[in-house]
C-alpha cells in the first residue's frame, strides 16, 4: 500500500473532515487533500534528495579528475588526448566548488524551514548512526566503476546528512510553508549540479552474439547474448563466450532486420537515438503531423483496443505506424538539404 493511501485511510479512521482537494502547484494534478502539493511530486522530490550523496561523491571525483570513465576496449577505438582539466561551455575551467556550495545552501535552507515548521530537531539526529548508514547506502553514485571501499574514505558532508534526513520526512515536506517553491529550488539545483558531473559513456545495444558452437553430441547452439558497446568502439567482446565481433558488422545485421519493420513514432524516437541518428521529438512529430512540414506517410495503423495491424485507417483512435527505413532516409535527405542551403548561403556572403 502506498504512503498516501495509508495516510488517507488513517485520517479517515480518525474521523477527519473531508475537504476539497487542491491543485498541485508543480504538475497541476489534484492533490489528495487541501495541500497544493501532490504525493507524486513529493515522491519525486524525495527521490532527488536521496540521490544527493551519490551526486556529491561524483562531483568530488570529477573535480579531482580521479574518475576512470571509459571501460577497457578491445582496440581500434579512435582516441583523443583528454585535457587535464574539464572546461565548461565558455572555455574556462569548471569551478566545482560553486555548484557544491549552491547545493549545500539550498538544501540547508529548506531543511531548516521544514524542521522549524514541523517542530523537528535535526541536531538530535545529525550524528545518529542510523542516519550515517542511510547516507552511506545512498553514496553509490557510479560506484560500479569504483572501489566501494574508496567511497568510505571520503568524509560525509553536511549536505548529504541534510538531504537524506529531509527525504525521510514525507509528512513535513508536504506541510512546509511553501512546498512548491521548495520543490522547484531543490530539483533545480540538483539538475544543475548533475549536468556538471561527467556521465558514464553510454553503452548501446549492438545486437546478439552470433557465435555458434557444437556440443559433444554435435548439436548446434548459438550464443545470442546481448552485446553492448560504447560509441566509437570498433570491436566488442561477448561477456559470455568471449568471442570478438566487428561492431560495424553487428550494426549492419541489426539494421537489416529492423529497418523494414513498422513502429510508432515514440518507438522510432528511441530507436533513432540508439542508432546514433537522433531526431528532435518536435521535428519527428512535425514530419508526421504538421501540414506544412509533413514528409512522413504511415505504412499501416494499429487498431485501438485490439492492437491488430491493418493497412487502412479505420478509426481516429488508431495509431499510425511508420517504417524505420523511411525515417532514416528522410533524416539523411534533410541533412543534405540543410548542407546545400548552408553552402549556398556562404557562397552568397562571399560575393562582393
Amino acid at each position: 500500500m502506498r504512503l498516501d493511501e495509508r495516510e488517507a485511510r488513517s485520517d479517515h479512521a480518525k474521523g477527519s473532515i473531508m475537504t476539497t482537494p487542491a491543485e498541485c502547484g508543480v504538475c497541476g494534478r489534484l492533490s489528495a487533500d487541501p495541500i497544493p502539493y501532490c504525493y507524486r511530486c513529493a515522491d519525486t522530490l524525495r527521490a532527488e534528495l536521496l540521490a544527493v550523496p551519490g551526486l556529491v561523491v561524483d562531483l568530488e571525483i570529477a573535480a579531482g579528475r580521479l574518475d576512470q570513465l571509459s571501460a577497457p576496449n578491445e582496440g581500434g577505438k579512435s582516441t583523443e588526448t583528454p585535457l587535464p582539466i574539464k572546461l565548461g561551455r565558455d572555455g574556462f575551467p569548471v569551478d566545482y566548488a560553486r555548484p557544491l556550495r549552491a547545493l549545500s545552501e539550498t538544501i540547508s535552507k529548506w531543511a531548516h524551514v521544514v524542521a522549524d515548521s514541523g517542530g523537528l530537531d535535526f541536531v538530535a539526529h545529525r550524528h545518529a548512526d542510523g542516519l550515517r548508514v542511510l547516507v552511506l547506502n545512498q553514496r553509490g553514485g557510479r560506484s560500479h566503476r569504483y572501489d566501494p571501499a574508496e567511497l568510505l574514505t571520503q568524509p560525509i558532508r553536511s549536505v548529504e546528512y541534510l538531504a537524506v534526513w529531509l527525504a525521510h520526512q514525507p509528512r513535513e515536506l508536504r506541510a512546509s510553508p511553501d512546498p512548491v517553491e521548495m520543490h522547484d529550488a531543490v530539483t533545480g539545483v540538483i539538475a544543475y549540479t548533475r549536468k556538471l558531473v561527467d556521465r558514464l559513456p553510454e553503452r548501446v545495444l549492438k545486437g546478439l552474439c552470433p557465435f555458434v558452437h557444437f556440443d559433444m553430441r554435435g548439436e548446434r547452439h548459438e550464443c545470442r547474448t546481448k552485446l553492448y558497446a560504447e560509441r566509437g568502439d570498433e570491436w566488442v567482446r561477448c561477456p559470455k563466450c568471449r568471442s570478438l565481433h566487428d561492431v560495424r558488422t553487428l550494426e549492419a545485421e541489426a539494421l537489416g532486420s529492423v529497418e523494414g519493420q513498422l513502429f510508432e513514432l515514440r518507438q522510432i524516437l528511441v530507436l533513432m537515438t540508439e542508432l546514433g541518428e537522433p531526431v528532435p521529438k518536435s521535428t519527428l512529430y512535425a514530419w508526421a503531423n504538421d501540414a506544412r512540414r509533413k514528409r512522413l506517410t504511415p505504412r499501416a495503423w494499429k487498431r485501438f483496443g485490439t492492437g491488430q495491424t491493418v493497412d487502412v485507417w479505420i478509426d481516429r483512435r488508431d495509431t499510425p505506424l511508420y517504417r524505420l527505413g523511411d525515417v532514416r532516409e528522410l533524416r539523411r535527405r534533410v541533412e543534405r538539404e540543410n548542407e546545400a542551403a548552408e553552402r549556398k548561403r556562404l557562397a552568397s556572403e562571399q560575393k562582393p
